[in-house]
């Protein structure tokens, strides 16, 4: 396919009036704006169907420990195929809101199972959430996991680790899970500071004063844990809704996640609500998009999305959704629809409705 366009947005430039090929799909195309990766969602919890009335808790783990909830998340997270098809849901409104990239946490099995049962997908990073809790993942079958799939992780499809949070987590796991991340070569990520000072007691627990994670949220101290982190991805939509405040600093943002993209929306609802906080600004919106793939080292050759509104407006986040999405260069939204599936986003926004409603309902508290 030839794609003429008339401004490309890339991590590096920004350039008219420039011509794509690709090797899939047939014909000439036009583009108005074209953003070189598409958007990364860099956190994403694709199981999560409820969280409780807003109100301003003084942290996460206030929260975790007092929020009234409307469903058994254990009992959602044990349910293979409910889990699948709520990570089908996620993945449908991803792609639809530009995500040429997500990073999810959760059930890894089932978020996996999601993406082959699909066919057409974001590129797919799977973080499963590590916790001493019943239901979660553990280092040793996380290793397992890695070694019994290794022929999946090309680029599309890729492992990491999510432990979820230093209070939740032992200090002897989030050395195990330091550890394997280094030794494996995959990327660690966690929450972070939603709160709470944590900087301090997280460079005591790895005895490092520069450590190799991704840190998630980091409301509470956002340049400490930037000097520290690899990055932070920046979670507006929810540290809103639980804490009414956020990072406010651009320069310690480094990618943006959705966090609960079945309940507040996926990845340009965040960059718009981005935009409200921030402002209009060319550097975020190439966090938006680069800073996730740049965060978890994922390759973005072919994966760009394409507006029929120019740059400004799509700065800005009051462009339409995006008309195209593209991974590794296959054509899979066109017009706003995704090609294989026959789904257009009020269809996605039903599905998501509909399989929220049955995780309600199937395990109400």
């Amino acid at each position: 396919m030839k794609i003429e366009v008339g401004t490309i947005i890339t991590p590096s430039s920004i350039k008219d009036n420039v011509t794509i090929k690709t090797k899939y799909g047939k014909g000439e195309l036009y583009i108005e704006t074209v953003v070189y990766p598409g958007f990364s969602d860099a956190h994403a919890h694709p199981q999560v169907v409820d969280v409780g009335k807003p109100r301003r808790w003084k942290n996460s783990y206030e929260w975790l420990k007092y929020r009234r909830l409307r469903v058994d998340e254990t009992k959602v997270r044990k349910d293979s195929f409910l889990s699948s098809k709520l990570a089908r849901a996620t993945y449908i409104l991803s792609l639809l809101e530009g995500a040429t990239l997500i990073v999810v946490t959760g059930n890894i099995e089932a978020n996996l199972n999601a993406a082959k049962s699909l066919g057409v997908h974001p590129r797919i990073v799977l973080t499963p959430t590590i916790m001493e809790k019943d239901g979660w993942l553990s280092i040793k079958e996380f290793i397992q996991y890695f070694f019994k799939n290794y022929a999946l992780w090309n680029g599309y499809w890729s492992p990491g680790i999510f432990v979820h949070s230093l209070g939740l987590t032992s200090p002897n796991i989030i050395r195990e899970a330091y550890y394997v991340a280094e030794k494996l070569g995959v990327p660690l990520a966690l929450h972070l500071s939603e709160g709470i000072t944590e900087v301090d007691k997280l460079t005591r627990i790895l005895n490092t004063s520069k450590a190799n994670v991704i840190a998630v949220h980091c409301i509470s101290e956002p340049k400490e844990c930037f000097k520290i982190t690899r990055g932070i991805v920046h979670c507006p939509s929810s540290n809103l809704y639980l804490f009414e405040e956020t990072v406010k600093e651009i320069d310690y943002i480094s990618a943006l996640g959705s966090d609960w993209p079945l309940v507040t929306g996926g990845i340009y609802s965040t960059y718009k609500m981005a935009v409200d906080i921030h402002g209009p600004n060319l550097n975020l919106l190439r966090k938006a998009s680069y800073g996730g793939y740049k965060l978890f080292g994922v390759k973005w050759y072919g994966d760009f999305i394409g507006f029929d509104e120019p740059l400004e407006k799509v700065i800005s986040g009051k462009a339409k959704l995006p008309c195209y999405v593209f991974v590794k260069e296959k054509p899979i939204v066109i017009e706003r629809s995704i090609k294989n599936l026959g789904l257009n986003y009020e269809e996605a926004k039903r599905i998501v409705r509909e399989s929220v409603k049955e995780a309600l309902e199937k395990y109400p508290i």
